[in-house]
């Protein structure tokens, strides 16, 4: 008997009344399939499995096979259901679904959906380019690259071949050498040649390519495991998807949902465009998988150990991909979209960024023609999402920010936990966030000139060296950036790289010294003389952490911290912010409003949270007609 669905699986019974339905069919015609046999009122359940027969009934006992001809047939409240072993993708919703009814693909524990496109190659040493690099011809362009089962990083023929004033390796060094003249960092390299259409692989370990296993997937739009696209209400659910150069895509569609999933090996992992609107991005695992190594060089940045090996090596897969690869890539990316969508309990871990938005149509643009532009991405909900080993950023707004609420995250040695990056309306709030072993905590992020956007940072938790940071922010600055009722165990208030001096406004914060650092005393005066931080408590001589055990991730306050009724309350925060804030009611103790994520005496944090944990609605019925 083929495994089902363990009861665990099933957020509530509604949902089990919608996808475990039972049942006949009618098998299909030779030639055209016929429409499958309403098993319930709810819709039809069809079952698939890899080695399935088209022509079989497509229940339990005897599946089918064809996944893409499956969803083609679709109606509203069907079911189509993967059983266990690799199924081949790439796949498209052609049908979608409606209110209360959902097309619905997913699977039972142990369905894969494999995202790559099959070649057979033919590798051959390269001694002509280098020792241990070998090259197999390819017949479509590769945009990723998988060696027994990790992420390769993938270099861009374009942007290396020829050096740039001596800055760039050309790829024949690299390929040589390694990046910055070590392997450690990357462990190997690939790269398509598009003339030649070959792909070259070395790595640094001298391993040959012929004894291992590739996936590859391609540059175009064919690298996407699932793809939604003009069909509403459509729900992926509890499938591993793998070896795709994007996981996801979810565009032009209403109300569609992503549970339960576990998207590896990928280089972006769901990615909600243009036309998406109100979707929901719930509970999923969400990893790169990369070969070499994307951690390390956060916490020795958070400790200021910049002469520990550790973060020079762990540096060096960044400047693989920013330098000579193809820039970043997402966990979660959501691109100028109708927005409203929820993103919750999501696990993100070792990738590059974890949740980023994308608004703006050019990068190089003016404040004034940005204000111009349609809003996009507004009414986001990101919260109660645990994002680890991040090699850049865990979350990176960079939109309108128009009423966004990003919230209850928990982000654990990333480059930069929260970047605010040239966000230029608002309002925006980021509030009872968890920032530990990062290299930065908060970044102010510009590098062009921004409109005056409203940005409300209160109630989070941090344990960089550095409270604040602000990076390339020229022009207006930050005036309307509120920065309140935080707790910092850090090393000093601010960091500057390439900014203007700091003018967004601050009170009621609490920081904690940690170190003997000795900008402590020269910033909290930088503060004072900006007229930030005026009420804060500046504490150095605690002796200790403020957190229960930070160490390990515990950031309740102690009876005795000094964040202990240090914030201002929310009739005093209105009047200091201008506008009622989301959120305030969790942190009122007995000493008050307490600074920080987590009051005194609250429960210990469980990010993600189960399932089971959460009270949601049933995939399909949200948004309301």
């Amino acid at each position: 008997m083929r495994a089902g669905i363990k009861p665990w699986s099933m957020v509530c019974a509604c949902w089990a009344m919608l996808v475990i339905s039972g049942g006949s069919v009618v098998p299909e015609a030779a030639a055209a399939p016929e429409p499958l046999e309403a098993s319930s009122k709810e819709g039809r359940v069809l079952y698939l499995a890899p080695d399935g027969d088209d022509a079989a009934a497509g229940d339990a006992s005897s599946p089918r096979r064809s996944l893409q001809k499956a969803l083609d047939a679709a109606m509203p409240g069907d079911v189509i259901r993967l059983l266990p072993g690799v199924h081949a993708g790439p796949v498209v919703f052609t049908q979608g679904g409606r209110f209360g009814s959902p097309v619905t693909l997913e699977g039972v524990d142990g369905a894969i959906l494999d995202g790559s496109t099959s070649f057979v190659p033919e590798w051959r040493p390269m001694p002509d380019v280098g020792r241990d690099v070998y090259g197999t011809p390819v017949p479509f362009e590769v945009g990723h690259v998988v060696a027994d089962g990790q992420m390769v990083v993938l270099l861009d023929e374009d942007r290396i071949e020829e050096p740039k004033g001596g800055a760039l390796p050309q790829w024949r060094e690299i390929f040589r050498d390694g990046v910055q003249k070590r392997w450690e960092g990357v462990g190997g390299v690939a790269m398509y040649r598009r003339e030649q259409k070959d792909l070259l692989v070395r790595f640094g370990d001298g391993r040959d390519p012929r004894k291992m296993q590739f996936a590859c997937a391609p540059a175009s739009p064919a690298g996407v495991a699932v793809t939604i696209d003009q069909a509403d209400r459509c729900v992926v659910r509890n499938l591993e998807l793998r070896n795709a150069r994007v996981g996801i895509v979810i565009r032009n569609s209403l109300g569609s949902v992503v549970e339960r999933c576990r998207v590896g090996r990928t280089r972006d992992g769901i990615v909600l465009s243009r036309g998406a609107d109100r979707c929901t991005l719930r509970f999923n695992t969400i990893t790169q998988h990369p070969l070499g190594v994307n951690h390390g060089v956060n916490r020795a940045m958070s400790a200021g150990q910049f002469s520990d090996p550790k973060w020079k090596v762990a540096w060096d897969l960044w400047i693989a991909n920013k330098r000579h690869g193809f820039y970043d890539s997402r966990a979660i990316l959501i691109d100028r979209t109708p927005g409203g969508h929820r993103v919750h309990d999501n696990h993100i871990h070792d990738h590059w960024d974890g949740i980023s938005t994308r608004h703006w149509e050019q990068w190089k643009s003016t404040a004034a023609e940005r204000l111009g532009w349609s809003v996009y991405n507004p009414d986001l909900e990101i919260h109660h999402n645990r994002i680890e080993r991040m090699n850049d950023d865990a979350l990176e707004p960079n939109d309108g920010g128009v009423n966004q609420r990003w919230h209850h995250n928990i982000v654990v040695n990333a480059r930069c936990a929260l970047r605010l990056k040239a966000i230029d309306k608002g309002p925006a709030y980021f509030y009872a966030n968890q920032f530990k072993d990062n290299g930065e905590d908060i970044r102010c992020y510009g590098e062009q000139e921004l409109n005056p956007a409203e940005i409300y940072v209160y109630h989070n938790s941090g344990t960089a060296r550095r409270a604040l940071n602000s990076n390339k922010v020229f022009g207006i600055g930050t005036p309307n950036y509120y920065f309140v009722n935080n707790l910092f165990w850090t090393e000093a208030w601010w960091g500057s790289l390439q900014s203007d001096a700091p003018n967004w406004k601050g009170d009621h914060n609490v920081y904690v010294r940690r170190g003997e650092g000795a900008d402590w005393e020269t910033q909290k005066a930088k503060a004072q003389a900006a007229g930030i931080d005026i009420h804060s408590r500046w504490v150095a001589d605690a002796g200790s952490s403020p957190y229960a055990d930070a160490e390990h991730g515990d950031f309740r306050l102690t009876p005795e911290s000094p964040a202990r009724g240090a914030g201002m309350d929310a009739a005093a925060l209105e009047k200091f912010v201008g506008r009622a804030l989301p959120g305030l009611e969790e942190f009122a103790s007995a000493a008050g409003v307490d600074a920080g994520a987590l009051r005194q005496g609250a429960l210990p944090s469980v990010i993600p949270r189960a399932p089971e944990d959460v009270e949601v609605e049933p995939a399909g019925s949200w948004p309301a007609p």
